[in-house]
């Protein structure tokens, strides 16, 4: 009861937003999951609500090893899906480059949470920026050493979201960028890589 803070879980709304107003014809996405991660889990099913509410199904493929991620990443590909929209837990961020591979040799263009992603071949991110979680939790600490209950102050999400697109990624998918992107991502940053 004494404990709050910001969290900086994924935000799997704006990503399947991003996702769908760039493929507007997107129906069904993928990731790679990790079973014995509770978090991994967790996202998973975060996913899969965000995604069930704009009409977009999600394919999770289980993978408990290194090795396994490649055959997981294949299997999502051989299943057709529109796009990867990856999400990260220890497992698939340590072996991402596997899924980022299988995304370019079978040009179905990969989404993810990580900004880093964008550098290994995402297409875009969706990404929480941890330099605003830090100083909205310091805001939080303030409160505390003034005398606010800690009890009184629920967790929140941290409350800004960087949007990355790699226009070059892009461009390898096959995917035209229009003004109305910017339009409708105020804070999208678009890199010429």
């Amino acid at each position: 009861p004494n404990i709050t803070g910001v969290s900086t879980m994924s935000d799997f709304d704006g990503l399947i937003r991003l996702v769908q107003f760039i493929h507007p014809e997107v129906k069904t996405v993928g990731t790679v999951f990790t079973p014995a991660e509770i978090n991994s889990v967790a996202y998973k099913n975060r996913l899969e609500q965000a995604a069930g509410k704009k009409g977009i199904r999600l394919l999770a493929v289980p993978a408990n090893t290194a090795t396994e991620v490649l055959d997981a990443a294949n299997s999502l590909a051989a299943q057709r899906i529109d796009a990867f929209c990856q999400i990260s837990d220890n497992l698939t961020s340590s072996t991402g480059s596997a899924i980022l591979k299988v995304s370019k040799n079978s040009k179905i263009p990969y989404y993810g949470f990580v900004t880093q992603q964008v550098e290994q071949g995402a297409v875009a991110v969706c990404a929480r920026d941890n330099f605003q979680a830090g100083y909205e939790a310091g805001q939080m600490g303030i409160a505390v050493l003034s005398g606010q209950d800690p009890s009184r102050m629920p967790f929140r999400f941290v409350q800004k979201t960087v949007y990355l697109l790699s226009a070059g990624n892009a461009k390898f998918f096959s995917i035209p960028l229009s003004d109305k992107l910017l339009t409708a991502f105020p804070t999208l940053i678009i890199s010429n890589k």
